[in-house]
């Protein structure tokens, strides 16, 4: 297991050598699942995930019940393990969610933010622009994942922290797709900015709003007479497309937001 597992934040997990063999492959897997490695609904068999790790089948079914836990892969008797599809109302709901999480966070973390910190979110901020204009989307999205969690992580409230990590995990799987549903790349880009710039001047009615209106998707991008479909066939994205976030990364070159 040579792959660098990462966390919510987009960071780097520490040496998975000094973890338990079902936490190498928890978070191994993990990894793999958000980043859409697996084709939708895929099974995944314990004999055949027990000999690409190079372990028994106890660590590999001890790995599959923590996600299922999470929300990332359904569990059934005499079938086994497969992703969880990715349906309508599912995605609603984990933005649903995500909205509350990440309003409170920004309420709780804005009046507490010292210069240092505001410091670190325009760093992060920079990076995610830097990202945007240079069109590399799996950078842009590592960075959007930290600029988010900054204000998760100085919220000062760690069960607020332990229930935002399934919930980005699932909002995470299709995060390429959920910007196409959200408007061009500059305009999600702007937001980003406003939000930084109201956390820095400790604005928390306008950081918290803007944080709102980031995350909110229209409900009638989704549901509908077709509710138990894959959302992206709803919206007309095909798996076998190109990167929905090509044009937008080079339209943010034309079009950048004003300082």
């Amino acid at each position: 297991m040579d792959r660098p597992s990462t966390d919510h934040r987009g960071a780097t997990m520490p040496n998975l050598e000094r973890r338990t063999l079902a936490e190498q492959v928890y978070l191994d897997l993990r990894t793999a699942i958000i980043q859409d490695e697996f084709p939708p609904e895929a099974e995944l068999q314990e004999v055949a995930l027990a000999e690409r790790y190079g372990v028994s089948r106890g660590p590999v079914r001890e790995a599959l019940r923590r996600l299922s836990s999470d929300g990332l892969v359904v569990l059934t008797p005499r079938r086994g393990a497969h992703l969880r599809p990715i349906v309508p109302h599912d995605f609603l709901s984990a933005y649903q969610v995500r909205e509350v999480l990440e309003v409170l966070a920004v309420q709780l973390a804005v009046p507490r933010l010292t210069p240092a910190d505001c410091a670190e979110l325009k760093v992060r901020y920079d990076k995610l622009e830097a990202s945007a204009r240079a069109g590399d989307m799996t950078a842009f999205f590592t960075a959007n994942g930290a600029f988010h969690y900054f204000f998760v992580e100085h919220s000062g409230n760690s069960p607020l922290q332990i229930a935002y990590q399934p919930v980005i995990d699932l909002v995470h799987r299709y995060e390429l797709r959920t910007l196409t549903l959200k408007g061009r790349l500059e305009n999600v880009l702007a937001y980003h900015r406003t939000i930084y710039e109201a956390a820095r001047d400790g604005d928390v009615e306008t950081a918290a709003e803007y944080t709102r209106d980031h995350i909110r998707l229209r409900v009638g991008h989704l549901g509908g007479e077709g509710g138990d479909q894959p959302w992206s066939v709803l919206v007309g994205i095909n798996a076998d497309d190109g990167d929905p976030g090509d044009t937008q990364a080079n339209q943010l070159n034309e079009a950048a937001p004003k300082k």
